[in-house]
């Protein structure tokens, strides 16, 4: 019961300001996530968004069996993952990102690929 508590708490949509508009990014349409420096710019398909956070501040607000982070300045959502690589992975958008390899090793190991 305490574990369910706790996936409830995650965050499931981000709130992105753009001129004069706000936009709601759902987790789940994200594909990976950029670090630059005190932002973060989250990769949607074609589109790109910054919030202002830290990486590593969003991924502890985000479900660990969604998002993984495959070195110091990315992580991506499991779901968007089309292949893994000896120093990167492959998103089913095309897009390859250099990887960690002690990232990558426990990216294989993981119970949800």
């Amino acid at each position: 019961r305490e574990h369910l508590k706790k996936q409830s708490t995650y965050r499931k949509r981000f709130l992105v300001r753009e001129e004069a508009l706000t936009y709601f990014i759902e987790a789940s349409a994200v594909d990976w996530l950029e670090s630059a420096r005190n932002y973060v710019v989250l990769h949607a398909g074609a589109q790109t968004h910054i919030v202002r956070a830290t990486l590593e501040g969003l991924l502890a607000q985000l479900d660990p069996g969604q998002f993984v982070r495959i070195s110091r300045s990315a992580a991506i959502n499991v779901s968007a993952l089309r292949a893994i690589a000896s120093d990167s992975v492959h998103l089913k958008s095309g897009e390859r990102l250099k990887a960690a390899p002690r990232n990558l090793s426990g990216l294989k190991s993981a119970h949800w690929i």
